[in-house]
């Protein structure tokens, strides 16, 4: 697994810089977006692979796992299972200490965007790593808290690389 905090524009591929410019420009100063204000329908018109799943807290508000409340048609047909509903410990290598799980836990405390490239855990063969874009969105309470994880998936053939520096988009701009 290798992510970053900080990236350019041009690191992210061109498939999910659609959910980054919607998350900054919601993004306010001291305030994550909320879950609401999130324009799903542009994002599901382009078929776009996202997941959202809600953080479960215990009672000293520490990250403990994550439920899985959407995922896209592009998600479902590359994963040919649902997972709706399910809390991500329950779900077959992607619960604690697979690589997921531990960015899953990053995002539940970070307040900025993630450039993300995991091992590829699935039935297709052809694909060896996901590139991901996830951002944390907070609901409607009014607290500042990670409440929500979004994330836009790509499927790649190429394998993770080697160090952060190295996860940057190398296809069309």
């Amino acid at each position: 697994m290798q992510y970053r905090h900080e990236f350019g524009l041009t690191d992210i591929p061109a498939p999910l810089r659609h959910l980054y410019f919607q998350w900054t420009a919601l993004k306010q100063p001291g305030r994550i977006p909320e879950l609401s204000q999130i324009k799903f329908d542009v994002l599901l018109e382009e078929d776009h692979a996202l997941v959202v799943a809600e953080v479960v807290r215990d009672e000293d508000g520490n990250a403990i796992d994550f439920v899985v409340i959407f995922v896209g048609a592009a998600v479902s047909r590359a994963s040919q299972s649902n997972i709706v509903g399910q809390r991500l410990s329950e779900v077959p290598g992607k619960g604690p200490g697979s690589n997921i799980w531990d960015l899953y836990q990053v995002m539940a405390s970070q307040r900025d965007p993630v450039l993300a490239a995991l091992d590829y855990v699935g039935p297709n063969p052809e694909f060896h790593s996901t590139r991901q874009i996830l951002c944390p969105l907070r609901g409607e309470d009014g607290t500042q808290t990670v409440q929500f994880i979004l994330a836009d998936v790509m499927l790649s053939e190429e394998p993770v690389p080697n160090r952060p520096e190295d996860l940057r988009w190398t296809g069309p701009r």
